[in-house]
């Protein structure tokens, strides 16, 4: 693998990074309030916030993405085809898919911890309906981050032929 290879996997890596930043966003600031009543308990300034935040981490995550190679040469710098490793790039790829899997686990932990605490909490009837809404969203969320993860972690090798595949389609 050379040094422009190993570039272009580091902007591809930043890529997934905003793209889940983006879907973040979009999960918790732009649709929750639909289970909260609707988007009109949002002042629409902050909803325009939101959607401002939400097209820019798009933007990014497609820029890192679609410019990976071209990014990958300059962080390459000086000789980007000089080799660092003998093992192949997809060896590289699959571990990276694999610790940004842990990565993403990781965004577990604190909601399912909140999550059980709630449960176990002693509140009054009306409060814990409250909380079932914000409950529910959290067991969403946690379900969702727990099959990415997996998905990442698990089919990391799979994750890998895809995007190589991908990577072979703008060449062609």
């Amino acid at each position: 693998m050379t040094k422009a290879e190993l570039g272009e996997i580091i902007s591809k890596v930043f890529a997934l990074y905003y793209f889940f930043q983006a879907a973040w966003v979009l999960t918790t600031r732009l649709l929750s309030p639909l289970f909260h009543g609707g988007t009109h308990l949002i002042d629409p300034y902050i909803l325009l916030s939101y959607t401002v935040s939400l097209l820019f981490f798009v933007a990014i995550a497609l820029g890192f993405w679609f410019g990976a190679e071209k990014l990958g040469s300059l962080i390459a710098g000086q000789n980007p085809d000089k080799v660092i490793t003998t093992a192949p790039a997809q060896h590289f790829m699959a571990c990276v898919f694999v610790g940004f899997g842990c990565f993403l686990f990781s965004f577990i932990i604190p909601d399912l911890a909140e999550l059980i605490s709630l449960a176990f909490h002693d509140e009054t009837v009306q409060k814990i309906k409250i909380q079932n809404i914000n409950m529910a969203e959290k067991a969403v969320k946690i379900a969702l981050y727990f099959v990415l993860s997996l998905l990442f972690i698990l089919g990391a090798n799979g994750l890998q032929r895809g995007v190589m595949l991908l990577r072979q389609i703008g060449q062609k």
